[in-house]
């Protein structure tokens, strides 16, 4: 008889070793964009029919079912026991069903017709994604009032579009400060530590509420005005024509950093559309000219700007660390941004740009 990993057709969900392989995948791929990344390289199924705006069970849901009308799934799961990292347990149960053999399934509820257990309580309470992002109620009313006044420079943060000098293409993040200035990082402005070619500055990439993008605003930036600091990672650039949107000005809108606060970040991970980071975002600890913060970022979030809960700028995001992926375990290495007020003072003294030294 055909195993059902090598049929097509609708995804088996009411079998409980299908329902179980989904639970697996979601447990171990549980962020949109790593799992997008699977997909393409596994060529199984068609990333391209998949909605990537929805949960993680969602799209392993959907990636699943189309895997499973394409054919395709027995391609995407060799892949994932072959190139991918991935736990002892999850191999195992994998090649058990690549091998047509019944491993043991967790028979709970799953997928869209999985069936409920037969009494009340199914298990303990569990992190789904590892962590705990939950806050607490009281916390609240000021996190939201925190929010809006960080939200007040959402049109301030912009999309780089950064060509090397070998012609590759880079993506950053910049804000725009007054004078026409975008800051962002000098490894941004200098990819393989060698200047860049050209900038494209793109002003409200972001998505509506509907998940639509909205009309966005690109200007050149002027290569020849980049000032930077390799030391301290940061830089500027002119755009080539002035601007409507509102800028920061650093005078006014600097804060000292202090640990355990909260740390935002405005952002384009990924050189995806905007984005607010806020939920497990508290800063963990502090040097002269550093900030370490537990802050979700992603590549592309380089020269993003960190707000403390009153919307003051407090760094310049630089770095990203190493997560674990089990509840409870600190991060072996934290992200991290220059922080603000070395910057700006930088800023401020910064001579006419120069092939050497600090400042170029």
């Amino acid at each position: 008889m055909t195993h059902w990993i090598d049929t097509s057709g609708t995804y088996p969900w009411s079998e409980p070793l299908a329902r179980d392989l989904h639970k697996r995948l979601v447990n171990t791929f549980y962020e949109p964009a790593e799992i997008r990344k699977l997909v393409q390289s596994a060529e199984a199924p068609d990333w391209m029919k998949v909605n990537w705006n929805v949960n993680p069970s969602q799209i392993w849901s959907e990636v699943l079912d189309l895997a499973h009308r394409e054919g395709s799934l027995r391609d995407l799961l060799q892949f994932i026991v072959t190139e991918e990292r991935v736990a002892k347990p999850l191999t195992a149960f994998i090649n058990d069903l690549l091998a047509k053999r019944q491993p043991p399934a967790d028979p709970g509820p799953g997928g869209r017709d999985g069936s409920d257990f037969a009494s009340d309580v199914s298990r303990e309470e569990a992190l789904l994604f590892g962590d705990d992002l939950s806050e607490s109620v009281g916390d609240i009313p000021e996190l939201m009032a925190s929010i809006t006044r960080v939200m007040a420079w959402r049109s301030a943060v912009c999309r780089l579009l950064v060509t090397a000098d070998d012609g590759r293409l880079w993506n950053g993040t910049g804000l725009l400060l007054t004078g026409n200035r975008v800051l962002t990082n000098h490894h941004v402005l200098f990819p393989g530590k060698t200047k860049c070619s050209a900038v494209s500055i793109e002003f409200n990439y972001e998505n509506d509420a509907a998940g639509q993008k909205i009309a966005s605003h690109v200007v050149p930036g002027d290569v020849g005005t980049i000032r930077s600091d390799p030391a301290d990672d940061w830089g500027v650039i002119s755009t080539s024509e002035p601007l409507e949107f509102a800028p920061l000005d650093l005078a006014s809108n600097i804060a000292t950093p202090v640990a355990a606060e909260r740390a935002f970040i405005l952002q384009h991970p990924d050189g995806d559309p905007k984005r607010l980071a806020f939920t497990r975002n508290r800063i963990a600890s502090l040097t002269e000219r550093r900030v370490y913060y537990l802050t979700d970022t992603r590549g592309g979030s380089s020269g993003s700007p960190v707000f403390d809960a009153q919307g003051k700028l407090i760094a310049l995001h630089r770095a990203g660390g190493e997560p674990q992926k089990l509840a409870g375990v600190d991060p072996i290495k934290k992200n991290e941004g220059v922080r603000m007020d070395v910057i700006a003072q930088a800023i401020a003294s910064a001579d006419e740009p120069s092939d050497e030294g600090g400042v170029e």
